[in-house]
């Protein structure tokens, strides 16, 4: 399989998984579309770096998902609201073995065995997670939660305007742009 040395995620990315390679490194298995390939730096630093060309860093992205959803561990991210890339982690982000997944490619989550669940992609890609299914759906919802919340900021206007009268100076009233 193909080895690059950098990637910048993009709305076609379905997942990372963190690989060893021979030399004890930590790559990167990336899915874009059908295509597979290695990137020879970790998730995480694919993350920063790609957060970075967005415009914003990866420690931003989880304050302000924090700040949307509370403050739990492994918050999901907004990546990009207009690209709608909304990313989960399947543990840790610090952790070598952690997972990142695109919500907005996820077909389905179902119980594989005791300790497995199947992810099953719009594209008919599935991979196997070491993690029972009720928590991957619950990562699963949260990043939606995530999400809908996002786009309602993002649309919200504000519900007042300043209105400057020559004759009665400076007024406010309702924006009714706004419902």
């Amino acid at each position: 399989m193909k080895l690059i040395d950098s990637y910048i995620l993009t709305s076609e990315t379905l997942f990372m998984i963190p690989e060893i390679d021979s030399n004890e490194n930590v790559c990167t298995l990336i899915q874009e579309g059908k295509k597979s390939f290695f990137v020879s730096k970790s998730p995480k630093r694919i993350l920063e770096e790609t957060m970075k060309y967005y415009g914003f860093t990866l420690e931003g992205a989880i304050n302000g998902a924090k700040a949307v959803l509370g403050n739990y561990h492994m918050v999901p991210i907004v990546i990009s609201a207009p690209l709608n890339m909304y990313w989960f982690p399947t543990q840790s982000p610090s952790s070598d073995h952690c997972i990142w997944i695109s919500l907005v490619h996820i077909e389905d989550i179902v119980q594989y065995s005791y300790l497995q669940s199947l992810v099953s992609f719009k594209t008919g890609m599935s991979i196997i997670i070491n993690k029972k299914a009720a928590r991957l759906i619950n990562k699963q919802q949260q990043t939606a939660i995530l999400k809908v919340r996002t786009e309602q900021r993002l649309v919200k206007k504000d519900s007042y305007f300043i209105l400057h009268n020559k004759y009665s100076g400076v007024q406010r009233e309702e924006n009714p742009l706004v419902e």
